[in-house]
């Protein structure tokens, strides 16, 4: 046999000659033994408490102390050693005895031969008793893990009956899946898992336990109900496990309520985006053609304001100009309202008649009613004046004529618009949406027809709400927002089925005219000065040379920005003043600019341009020019921006 590792043996012997038999038997069959030898009770238990012994050897019968009550003696102590009787002497119902007693075994003393394999033996199922032990306290450790994971996790899990009659009895579940249907776990505990299943989940329950029970592992996204009927979504992810010839379904339910909210959050956020790239590219589109109807309108407006000039003023050839002139200076505000749409617009307030405005929307809009819609003005206040980019006003009168016809356009009704003016005390209700006590100007715009709900009132201004089918969502939200940054209020008042009515509410202007019925051609200041006049359009250069020069300066014109700057690099005292449009081949205005400034600072440069870019007064200012002139250019800017910036000249060093 091989040596085997050291064994503490403790011998219960009152016969020395016993005891080293034994151990030497043991020795001979390969076992390294560390010994003590006992014959009292007392210094038995004493040895028991002082060490610790892998096998005890205890002598059936002593004087004073015997084997059994030794045994007996251990095993009270919970002490689970193997415990080996050796006796010269043992009938067979004492061995029985002892063995019931908790004996590993027993070996006579004339067949000591026997106590090596005997002594392995019990070592060898000590050993298996202890593996056993540990699996054992192993497993109780794991299963008051799983039991800890079971009853705190977040997630609903339940162990259901896979098997009819029962298929579908809640056998177990946590406290998570309790809570989440609202039930107690006693409730929940008495009640089959279709009970928790929305009708359209409940019908599928047979076909997904017979997937389960050929060894798939689902995961769905399913509808639960809860005790009080509410309907919600949860992710399921369940198969079927077997426990002691059972099979049993282990589900695990995720509530993704909040996960389905911000997915709906995030297909809404992409059809907004989308919708707003598509926006972006029509006022991409919007602001090129309104560039180049600038350029078409440039020489229309600048030719007839020439002819004017020549022509007397009771002259009927001249009536009939002011009639075209008139009618370009309309398609101008066209362009206008393009390139605010296309955010390439500079906005300017000025004091405007909102009834004028009223007028030009509803005749705009009248050609495409149907008979079906009335319109009732009734503009008491004519004359009224708010300061206001009119652009922006005619944003608002027509976003909200537009939507009161669409509410009618089913069933007719009338459009009545009620203009007039107030004066709003700090007692008043009105001050109580935020106006400030003063004078204003009151808009309402009534339609009869099929109303907004309650609900959707309350989001009528959010942006990109819509009840239509088509739009963006953003009229109302803009027209909100002008209002507001006029220092004005909107309201509405609306009953379903009966019509709506929106209030504005906009500060008076109680000085200054509408700057949009002045006399088209009023007394411009004029000069001597010489400008280089640049623009990549030859008509353009042409007309504004005229134009100039019909104000009395020498114009000096060129269709390239580089052969312009050429020119005013070899000669720079031969000119007062540069007059460049902005987007240009080669070189734009700005860089032209820039370029002429940094080796003379003093120099006025006056920009002109169809085609915003963003660029306004204030940043045209920052890069040093001294203005901005929308295209198409009218005489009267022209003369009033050049005489301006030639008069900042005159207080600068001659460059």
């Amino acid at each position: 046999m091989s040596v085997q590792a050291s064994i503490r043996i403790l011998l219960l012997e009152d016969n020395p000659h016993d005891a080293e038999l034994a151990i030497a038997q043991l020795i001979s069959e390969g076992f390294r033994c560390d010994w003590d030898c006992v014959d009292t009770r007392d210094s038995f238990l004493a040895r028991l408490a002082q060490r610790s012994y892998d096998i005890i050897l205890a002598d059936y019968q002593l004087p004073a102390f015997d084997g059994l009550t030794a045994l007996k003696l251990l095993r009270r102590k919970d002490r689970d050693l193997p415990f080996i009787l050796t006796s010269g002497r043992m009938g067979e119902e004492a061995a029985i005895e002892c063995l019931k007693a908790g004996a590993t075994d027993y070996v006579l003393k004339d067949h000591i031969n026997r106590l090596g394999p005997v002594v392995q033996r019990a070592l060898n199922e000590a050993e298996e008793k202890r593996k056993l032990a540990r699996a054992q306290a192993a497993l109780g450790e794991s299963e008051r893990r799983y039991r800890l994971l079971f009853e705190k996790a977040n997630d609903a899990i339940f162990i259901i009956d896979a098997t009819e009659p029962n298929a579908g009895r809640i056998i177990q579940a946590n406290q998570a899946a309790a809570a989440m249907h609202g039930y107690t776990l006693d409730e929940l505990l008495a009640l089959n898992i279709r009970d928790l299943d929305a009708p359209n989940t409940a019908v599928l329950f047979k076909e997904r336990v017979a997937k389960m029970l050929v060894g798939a592992w689902l995961v769905e996204e399913i509808e639960h109900r809860k005790k009080d009927g509410t309907i919600f979504p949860v992710e399921m992810s369940a198969g079927v496990i077997d426990v002691q010839d059972k099979r049993f379904i282990l589900a695990f339910d995720r509530d993704i309520s909040e996960r389905r909210r911000q997915e709906a959050e995030a297909r809404e956020f992409e059809k907004h985006y989308a919708q707003i790239q598509k926006m972006e590219a029509l006022g991409t589109l919007a602001g090129g053609i309104a560039h180049d109807f600038n350029n078409i309108l440039s020489p229309l407006i600048g030719y007839t304001e020439l002819c004017m000039l020549d022509l007397p003023a009771d002259s009927p050839l001249r009536q009939n100009m002011a009639k075209v002139l008139n009618a370009a200076e309309r398609a101008r505000e066209l362009v206008q309202q393009i390139l605010i749409f296309s955010r390439q617009g500079e906005s300017r307030q000025q004091p405007v008649r909102i009834s004028l405005i009223i007028k030009e929307v509803l005749k705009f809009l009248k050609s495409g009613l149907p008979s079906t819609i009335r319109i009732k003005p009734n503009l008491a206040a004519a004359e009224s004046l708010v300061l206001a980019d009119p652009v922006h006003i005619h944003q608002v009168v027509m976003n909200l004529c537009v939507n009161a016809f669409q509410a009618m356009q089913e069933k007719g009704g009338t459009l009545s618009i009620v203009l007039t003016e107030v004066d709003i005390a700090a007692q008043e209700p009105e001050v109580k949406d935020r106006l400030i006590p003063g004078a204003y100007v009151k808009m309402e715009v009534c339609d009869t027809g099929v109303g907004i709900s309650r609900m959707e009132v309350d989001k009528i201004f959010d942006p990109y709400f819509t009840t239509k089918k088509e739009g963006t969502g953003l009229g109302l939200a803009t027209v909100h927002s002008i209002i507001n940054t006029l220092g004005g209020r909107i309201t509405v008042q609306s009953t379903p089925g009966e019509g709506t009515t929106f209030t504005v509410y906009l500060p008076r202007e109680r000085t200054g005219q509408d700057t949009r019925s002045v006399d088209p051609l009023p007394d411009v200041p004029t000069g001597k000065e010489r400008i280089l006049v640049v623009d990549d359009e030859s008509t353009i250069v042409t007309l504004l040379q005229q134009m100039l020069t019909k104000l009395g300066y020498q114009a000096t014109g060129y269709t390239s920005s580089r052969q312009a700057y050429e020119a005013f690099i070899q000669d720079p005292r031969a000119y007062d003043l540069i007059l460049t449009d902005l987007t240009m081949p080669e070189m734009t205005g700005l860089d032209l600019a820039r370029r002429i400034l940094a080796a003379h600072p003093e120099v006025p440069i006056v920009l002109s341009t169809g085609f915003g870019d963003n660029i306004s007064r204030e940043r045209i200012r920052e890069f040093g020019l001294r203005d901005l002139i929308m295209k198409p250019v009218i005489y009267k800017e022209l003369g009033l921006s050049v005489r301006q910036a030639l008069d900042w000249g005159r207080t600068k060093s001659k460059y």
